[in-house]
Parts: C-alpha cells; structure tokens; sequence
C-alpha cells in the first residue's frame, strides 16, 4: 500500500508523523519503507536519529549513481522499517516516469510504503498522489492551516484522502484562537483518520532522533490507533476532552 502524507504548509508536523507512523506500522510486523521525497530539505533522517549515516539519496536513483536497492537503509534500528533519505541537492532532476517506477517496485517490496511528500505542490507531487492508494493530510487547527489544506483537498482524489489533525490542544480550556476537531472536519469534509494532540516532548524526539511514541504513553496510544485505521481496522477515534469557548469558524469559500 503507498501512503502519500502532504501538508499544504511548513510547521504542521508532517515529517513528525511520517517517522511515527511508519514505525507504527513496521511494529505490528509490517514490512514498511519510509521516503523522505522533500528533497533540498531533509529532515526525516534526523527525526529517526540516521543523520551521519546516509550513503546514497533519491537524487543518486533519478541520476543513476546508484539503484533502487543500493538506496535503501535498512539498518535503521526499528524492526521491519527500511528508510529512503531525500537529497540535500536544491534543484534535483525528478523524472515521472522513474518515480514511478521506484514507488511501484517498493509497493511490490513492501506491506507500507510512507511517503513524506515535499510541501510545494508541483507536477511531481501530483503524480505520486495519483498513484497512492491513501493521501493523508496533515493540519492543525488553526485557520491558517485549514485554508491551505482545503486548497490542496480540493485539487485532488478526494476519495483517496484521509485527514490527520495535529498539535491539538488538550488543555482545560481550549484556546479561542483554534478549531477544534469537528470544525476542522466541517470545513475541509474529508473523513478523519486520526487526532494528535499537542506534547512537550515532540521537539525533543525530532530533535534526538527518539520516536515519541516510545516515550510517551499517550501519543503511542493514538499512533496505534491511527495505525489500526490506515489497515482497515474499524476502531474508534482517539478523541480528547476539552471545554471550548463558544466560537466557530467558517472558511471563505
């Protein structure tokens, strides 16, 4: 299964949740491959802790400098979950048509294949949506966010999307400033695939290269639980309790 993960802006926590639930997905011994496709802007390899250990990048398979199996990491310390760096390079040369190629050979290879999609929305990036067989779309809810992701929802398979809410707020009071889930929900009208709430430890993890979800009981319960909805399963959404002021929001159509 090729799952795209795309946000319609930098901030949101897209490679956050990339890195989770890829390992998410590789624990349940689901043979998983994780590609970071935001080359010139790479960050995947820190979030799981392999940045001094990159060989070869995607930049090296569209140049030829290597092929598709020299590309891939496999040692990277999480059973089952295999990794593919994006290049540093700026102003790579992406073909479809390889690209392609790649995705369809890893989907042949794998249980999961995770694409961190790179933010900007080019020809590119519409060709791997095209041919994933999920699209998951990471927000916040903030209404910055929920407007850029409906743009980006509404010029593709809609079918094919699910919606991932992250850094929701789980104190007492709910901040006036933000959506909470159902408005977000109500404004991009896509199904819900999961809700993370915000944490403390979250820059830490990215920054150390330790997962989150093996530190913190919370969001290891709601990374499985997003884990179970991606196979199919029919489980509940992991929701949270707040009290929020009586305010709503409505995006400009």
């Amino acid at each position: 299964m090729i799952i795209s993960v795309i946000s319609a802006k930098g901030g949101v926590g897209k490679t956050f949740f990339c890195a989770n639930i890829s390992a998410k997905l590789s624990s349940n011994k689901n043979k998983t491959v994780v590609v970071d496709f935001n080359n010139g802007f790479r960050n995947l390899d820190i979030a799981l802790g392999l940045e001094n250990q990159i060989t070869y990048t995607l930049d090296d398979v569209f140049s030829e400098k290597c092929t598709i199996d020299e590309v891939i990491f496999e040692d990277t310390g999480y059973d089952n979950l295999h990794f593919i760096p994006a290049s540093q390079n700026t102003n790579p040369v992406i073909y479809l048509e390889t690209a392609e190629k790649l995705l369809k050979q890893l989907n042949d290879m794998y249980d999961y294949v995770v694409i961190d999609c790179m933010t900007s929305f080019n020809d590119v990036v519409k060709h791997i949506l095209s041919i994933s067989d999920q699209i998951l779309v990471v927000t916040t809810p903030d209404i910055i966010s929920v407007r850029n992701a409906d743009v980006i929802i509404n010029s593709i398979d809609a079918d094919k999307v699910r919606l991932i809410i992250n850094k929701m707020p789980i104190e007492k009071t709910f901040p006036d400033y933000l959506m909470n889930a159902d408005e977000v929900i109500d404004n991009l009208q896509v199904k819900l695939c999961g809700i993370i709430n915000s944490e403390d430890c979250v820059e830490k993890s990215l920054l150390t290269g330790r997962l989150a979800i093996y530190d913190n009981e919370v969001l290891n319960s709601v990374f499985t639980n997003i884990a179970n909805r991606i196979s199919g399963k029919e489980v509940p959404i992991y929701k949270f309790q707040y009290k929020k002021p009586n305010k709503s929001f409505k995006l400009f159509k």
